[in-house]
């Protein structure tokens, strides 16, 4: 099972640049190079920008931090889930599938697997 977490932390106060995102695969997080790159946060991981996107680098500089809202009033409110495809070869068709997806204020521990039982065993006869 694949399973991926995602975390977000608002930037507190708000003027600040010290929001924080984490993705984590299976309970692990990416790291390269000797540092953790999954979980970006104001001096972390080091690296730099290339047009739209944060690269990491143990020689660069560290990130300088999300500020994800400038109001206090402004929480996550809202959880988009797409496939993103640039190119796709002539002839495929780009699917996936999302299930188990769970939304949470804090963090409730990895969802477990578990084996579908048949409702036919499930019904009683009596």
């Amino acid at each position: 099972m694949d399973m991926r977490r995602i975390n977000d932390e608002m930037n507190d106060p708000v003027s600040e640049s010290n929001g924080q995102q984490a993705v984590w695969i299976d309970g692990k997080p990416w790291s390269r190079d000797g540092q953790i790159i999954s979980h970006l946060g104001k001096g972390f991981p080091k690296g730099k920008w290339v047009w739209d996107s944060f690269k990491p680098d143990p020689e660069g500089q560290p990130f300088e931090g999300f500020q994800w809202r400038n109001n206090r009033q402004l929480k996550l409110n809202f959880l988009w889930v797409l496939l993103y495809i640039t190119k796709a070869p002539p002839g495929h068709k780009s699917r996936v599938w999302f299930d188990n997806i769970v939304v949470a204020k804090k963090y409730i521990g990895q969802i477990s697997t578990f084996t579908p039982i048949s409702l036919n065993a499930a019904v009683s006869k009596d």
